[in-house]
């Protein structure tokens, strides 16, 4: 029996990790794009970042908001893996964006 689709593109970002960032231009791109557009004052006390990958957003996210406790999530550990060797000050989470193990509005954004 294959496994569930899930299951197969998380073994793939995590297979393709530590390569990712090479390729990924275009999701820098948008990822600074997304940056400027959201409201910087006053600043967010808490920031999620659901499939956050290698942390380019959330890192960005970190040198934007200095004091915000801000968690990077993703469901593929190989991206949580890279996102740690990289980036300090970050909580990372492993998990699924389709079941966000947070309570309902303890975020002031979510991307």
């Amino acid at each position: 029996m294959a496994p569930p689709i899930n299951d197969k593109i998380r073994r793939g970002f995590s297979n393709s990790a530590r390569q990712y960032d090479l390729y990924s231009g275009l999701h820098r791109e948008i990822a600074d794009d997304l940056l400027t557009k959201i409201i910087k004052e006053p600043g967010p006390s808490a920031l999620l970042d659901v499939g956050c990958g290698t942390g380019y957003l959330t890192s960005q996210a970190r040198k934007q908001y200095p004091g915000c406790n801000i968690i990077g999530l993703d469901f593929a550990q190989g991206m949580l893996d890279v996102a740690r060797a990289k980036h300090e000050n970050i909580a990372w989470i492993l998990a699924d964006g389709d079941h966000l193990p947070f309570s309902s509005g303890c975020f002031d954004h979510v991307i």
